[in-house]
């Protein structure tokens, strides 16, 4: 079985920036992405995950330069299942659920990422395509 990620897309998303007096020395950046629920979309077969992010950068005195937060969309599909839905592969497979789980962190964090400007991926590179192995 392969697990693909399809599409990564931001919804709701809420920003502050400080004022232009801050004191920009020290920064520190934070990331966080929280797990979101599973949707499984009989029709095409895709499932969607809805993980929110949020980045801060803070100066030494723990004042606020810029944060987001922001809830995202994670779509994927499993591929080479045989005869089986993705209903009857992920129903009962708790640890198939937690790493869909842990690759829409990941997405979301190399989404948000790209951004911001923080890393770069090359345009004609898939987003992410992995095997799934039950050990």
């Amino acid at each position: 079985m392969k697990i693909q990620i399809l599409d990564v897309k931001q919804g709701t998303s809420n920003r502050q920036v400080a004022e232009k007096s801050i004191d920009i020395s020290e920064i520190t950046r934070r990331l966080t992405v929280t797990p979101g629920k599973l949707f499984l979309n009989e029709e095409n077969d895709q499932i969607m995950i809805r993980p929110k992010a949020w980045f801060r950068a803070v100066n030494g005195q723990e004042e606020n330069i810029f944060s987001i937060e922001a809830e995202y969309m994670v779509f994927f599909r499993l591929t080479e299942i045989g005869e089986q839905t993705p209903e009857q592969v992920l129903s009962g497979n708790h640890a198939l659920i937690e790493k869909l789980h842990k690759y829409s962190q990941i997405a979301v964090g190399v989404h948000l990422q790209m951004e911001l400007n923080l890393t770069a991926i090359d345009s004609g590179m898939p987003i992410w395509e992995g095997e799934y192995i039950e050990g």
